[in-house]
């Protein structure tokens, strides 16, 4: 018999759409008794959001177990040391849901004339890319004979599959983990010969322009880059986004693999 219901691992979840979709989720029946594992680089603002969970916990369920751990995703030399270290509580669950959500948008330059070299290339490429492929192979891994139900998700962007100008790095970076959340997807009937029965699903969520503070900075950078003002839409707020992803997971309707906006589920338009 599974310990806890659900265990819900969210990275970059000390603000904007990490933290929003961390207290959603703690309010929600659907999901059972929950522990959280949150993670993002300032302790302080993990253990707001920590106050945040467990003050929106439903009310017709236990108090969430709610674990903190602070670290920084683009630190390559001790990544493999600090996943493990993340990951270390191992008990079992009905389900694991992982919300990988960490990245940003830098650095931002038009692609002939780059203002920075390759170790600000690289240290975006591992942000947002390495250390995602590194913790969803983690999670997988220890998943195995721990849970029955997995959940992927990759906080994705319409620059995945669609080019923005300026956004160069960024854009190859969401790509690249789309792809990956397709392979993975692709390879569902493999791993259950090594754990059978689990069940595993995988998503790219595209959540929309939302209004944060990374957002209005890199508005800012890509309109004076260009010289004009690109038409982004207006921001929605990280709730609302926060509440649509929710939804979706919750009514599991979705095929593994899958690419899906926010626009192609609610009306977004301006």
């Amino acid at each position: 018999m599974p310990e806890l219901d659900t265990q819900i691992i969210v990275t970059g979840a000390s603000r904007g759409i990490g933290k929003n979709v961390a207290v959603e989720l703690s309010g929600v029946s659907h999901y059972g008794s929950k522990h959280f594992l949150i993670s993002s680089t300032k302790l302080a603002d993990l253990e707001e959001t920590k106050e945040c969970i467990i003050k929106n916990k439903n009310p017709n369920l236990p108090e969430p177990v709610v674990d903190v751990f602070p670290m920084d995703f683009s630190d390559i030399e001790n990544l493999d040391k600090n996943i493990q270290q993340f990951l270390k509580p191992s008990k079992t669950y009905s389900r694991i849901i992982l919300i990988n959500n960490h990245g940003n948008a830098d650095p931002i330059g038009l692609i002939h004339n780059f203002k920075f070299g390759t170790k600000e290339i690289k240290r975006a490429l591992d942000l947002n890319v390495l250390s995602f492929i590194a913790l969803t192979s983690a999670v997988l891994k220890n998943s195995l004979n721990r849970a029955e139900e997995v959940y992927v998700v990759n906080i994705s962007s319409l620059g995945a599959i669609k080019p923005i100008p300026g956004w160069g790095v960024y854009c190859a970076g969401k790509a690249a983990r789309d792809m990956f959340i397709q392979v993975l997807a692709a390879e569902v009937e493999m791993l259950k010969k090594e754990s059978p029965g689990i069940k595993v699903k995988a998503i790219n969520y595209a959540p929309g322009v939302v209004d944060t503070d990374a957002y209005r900075d890199a508005y800012q950078k890509t309109n004076e880059l260009v010289n004009t003002e690109l038409k982004f839409g207006k921001p929605l707020t990280a709730s609302y986004t926060s509440k649509v992803l929710v939804d979706l997971l919750i009514r599991n309707e979705w095929e593994s693999g899958s690419h899906i906006d926010i626009g192609d589920i609610v009306n977004i338009s301006q």
